[in-house]
């Protein structure tokens, strides 16, 4: 009986990473990253781990400003703080120089786990993108 739900866990769970999107939520949990999909003992077949940074390398693209900031969202919170702050990935760019290749850095960075994430947050994943984005 285990077996039979393991075989139709994985049937289930190989259907969902067809899809972009359960792929890039995993993705962006702190304590998952592409590191995760490129254990070839968990995923033996595929290309999961490419796959999810040219995702994230695209998302970024998308929602990358031309002086390589992050647009804001157009629905902000009532208490967002009058001046913008930095992330620390965007932070941690500002101290190198600078180029078109600033999202590719920024992506290279948080893939790199250079932010690790504590085993508190791994169950609260927004508390993670929280700290790391009030960091100056």
């Amino acid at each position: 009986m285990a077996l039979l739900l393991c075989i139709f866990l994985w049937h289930h769970m190989d259907k969902a990473l067809e899809s972009d999107y359960p792929l890039l939520g995993a993705v962006l949990h702190p304590c998952i990253r592409v590191a995760y999909f490129e254990d070839k003992n968990l995923w033996p077949t595929g290309n999961l781990g490419s796959r999810a940074q040219i995702l994230l390398e695209h998302l970024y693209g998308t929602y990358e400003t031309d002086d390589g900031t992050i647009r804001k969202s157009a629905a902000t919170p009532a208490s967002a703080p009058a001046s913008p702050s930095k992330s620390a990935l965007i932070a941690a760019l500002t101290m190198s120089s600078g180029g078109s290749s600033t999202a590719q850095k920024e992506v290279d960075i948080y893939l790199s786990g250079l932010y690790p994430c504590s085993p508190e947050q791994m169950t609260n994943p927004l508390q993670w993108w929280k700290v790391s984005n009030l960091l100056t």
